[in-house]
């Protein structure tokens, strides 16, 4: 439990790393890699990849709440498309947590795949060397 509980440190370090410095999300990092490391805590082969979709989720959710909390004190986040967004992506996880319990563990790690593939491809097409734009800074102290 304890090679577990440290594996699952390290890669939580290094999720949020390259979240850091590449802006991808963590889940492209987490979902693969407890796919492997589950089963060292019994995990069933079958309950694999919905078991690291749940997980990698819940963690979205932690810290989601922490980063709303900033953004809202920041004053970046607009109530009204929340109201608008939240019912239905609430809907959507919850029909899509349905559909990816009930599927297949191959097809939901090459569905998962797939997914990774694209966005990786949208990231590197949509980089252009000739136009570079700045943002100011957010401080990080109130």
């Amino acid at each position: 439990m304890f090679t577990f509980i440290l594996l699952c440190l390290l890669v939580g370090a290094l999720a949020g790393f390259l979240a850091g410095l590449f802006g991808i999300g963590g889940g492209l990092v987490i979902v693969p890699m407890l796919v492997y490391l589950l089963p060292i805590v019994d995990v069933p082969e079958s309950l694999l990849m919905s078991t690291a979709l749940g997980t990698s989720f819940a963690t979205i959710v932690i810290t989601g709440i922490g980063s709303a909390q900033r953004h809202h004190k920041l004053g970046n986040i607009v109530w009204q498309a929340v109201r608008i967004l939240a019912p239905v992506i609430m809907f959507s996880v919850f029909i899509c947590g349905l559909f990816i319990g009930r599927l297949d563990r191959e097809i939901s790690a090459k569905i998962f795949a797939c997914l990774v593939v694209y966005l990786a491809t949208k990231m590197v097409l949509s980089i252009k060397k000739d136009q570079v734009t700045t943002k100011p800074l957010t401080p990080f102290l109130p």
